[in-house]
This record gives structure tokens, sequence and C-alpha cells, in this order.
């Protein structure tokens, strides 16, 4: 959560998500999905 916070400042400041921001919030999200399920 805390590299997902910090991501998100990076993404405020220039008030566009480029595409590695973009990869980054897919990939914390399936990990995420992924621990609560019990998949990863």
């Amino acid at each position: 959560m805390l590299v997902a916070t910090i991501l998100f400042f990076f993404v405020t400041q220039d008030k566009q998500v480029t595409k590695w921001e973009g990869w980054l919030f897919f990939l914390l999200y399936a990990w995420f999905t992924g621990n609560l399920f019990g998949i990863l």
C-alpha cells in the first residue's frame, strides 16, 4: 500500500498517467487481488 501511495503521489503531480505508471498500477492490483484470494 505504501508503494501505491507513492505512485499515486507521482501521478497526481503532472496529472497524467504514463505507460509505466499504468503498468505499475496494474501489477500492484494483480498482486493485491492475488494475495486477497490466495493465488499468489
